[in-house]
């Protein structure tokens, strides 16, 4: 969670982001703050929640280069609460093959549970066409979705894969 400084009179964004290290030990260091640190428990200071959103929804796709992060914080008189603004930042050029290592073994990790169902699904087509059954699911389309599987590691920007939707078999 990231947390903002508030002006309280008019619920403008004073201070962006501040990190649950920071607000504990440097901005309420005084205080006694509960564990998962809430709106209420923040009630008499000029500190706020600010919630993430999906990253599916921003419209932003990371790549080697630039990362989606959190740039700016605003009230939205709609709900009540603050939203996060997001925004492409570029990486630290040191930092990108450490990233890009990171993104492949997500995405292997990612991987392997689809590949078990992909398994499971041949198995049981090459066992319904011994039996002489009409089988449940075309080989040819998880032929293609194996290969697609195994293709994605090779892809030019990884971050592109929004593990939800690709990994499904």
């Amino acid at each position: 969670m990231l947390y903002a400084k508030i002006d309280v009179d008019t619920n403008e964004v004073l201070e962006f982001p501040i990190y649950e290290n920071e607000l504990r030990n440097v901005k309420l260091k005084g205080s006694t703050l509960p564990k998962k640190i809430t709106d209420f428990s923040l009630a008499g200071t000029p500190f706020r929640c600010v919630k993430p959103l999906l990253l599916s929804d921003l419209g932003y796709t990371a790549s080697y280069t630039h990362s989606i992060e959190a740039v700016a914080a605003h009230y939205n008189e709609e709900t009540g609460e603050f939203d996060r603004e997001y925004g492409l930042v570029e990486v630290d050029p040191a930092r990108r093959e450490t990233r890009k290592k990171v993104r492949l073994e997500e995405i292997r990790k990612n991987r392997r549970p689809a590949f078990s169902k992909l398994d499971a699904k041949i198995l049981r087509y090459e066992s319904q066409i011994r039996l002489g059954v009409t089988p449940t699911d075309d080989i040819a389309e998880l032929d293609a979705k194996a290969q697609e599987l195994r293709d994605v590691t090779e892809l030019e920007n990884p971050w592109g894969i929004y593990d939800s939707e690709f990994f499904d078999v």
